[in-house]
């Protein structure tokens, strides 16, 4: 992939598990804004709209949620907020912005019932209120009226950085 000269990229969740992996394999060329909590917290517009006045933009890729699945259950509307709203905070500024929207989300969105690998036509049908909060992110920028974005549905993350599914198995 070629980058333009000082391609902007505004990486949310840029100190997490997934965001410092999206840094290390990162090509030279862009110029890296990030957003990490607390200094963005999408339970605060205000913290959201700060980093675009301060020159987000371009591509942004969200990697920050409320993973904590099982906490999610206790939490719902605190996960709501975080994995709902934020990610449609995140739309709506990124049509602002003329900008693309890369959104992490979750296969708990589906409910693990297939014989077979879900495809992106397959309905949701979450289980859980982690499942309903990420489906709630995506539907909320599908629905912002924002054009270019890329909802990418991962399922458990290994990696070095921070806790990931072999280390919560063993």
């Amino acid at each position: 992939m070629t980058v333009e000269p000082r391609s902007r990229l505004t990486l949310i969740g840029a100190n997490g598990m997934l965001g410092q992996t999206v840094k290390e394999i990162l090509p030279e060329g862009y110029d890296l804004v990030e957003g990490n909590y607390p200094e963005f917290d999408f339970l605060q517009a205000a913290s959201v709209d700060r980093i675009f006045r301060q020159g987000a933009g371009g591509i942004i890729v969200n990697c920050a949620a409320h993973t904590a699945v099982d906490a999610c259950e206790s939490e719902e509307e605190l996960a709501t907020r975080i994995n709902g709203d934020g990610p449609g905070l995140l739309a709506a500024l990124a049509k602002e912005s003329r900008s693309v929207l890369v959104h992490v989300s979750s296969d708990y969105v589906f409910d693990g019932g297939s014989a077979v690998p879900y495809r992106e036509e397959d309905a949701p049908n979450p289980q859980s209120a982690y499942g309903r909060s990420k489906l709630a992110g995506e539907r909320a920028i599908q629905e912002s009226g924002l054009e270019r974005y890329f909802i990418v549905r991962t399922s458990w993350l290994y990696g070095p950085h921070g806790k990931n599914f072999v280390e919560t198995v063993l």
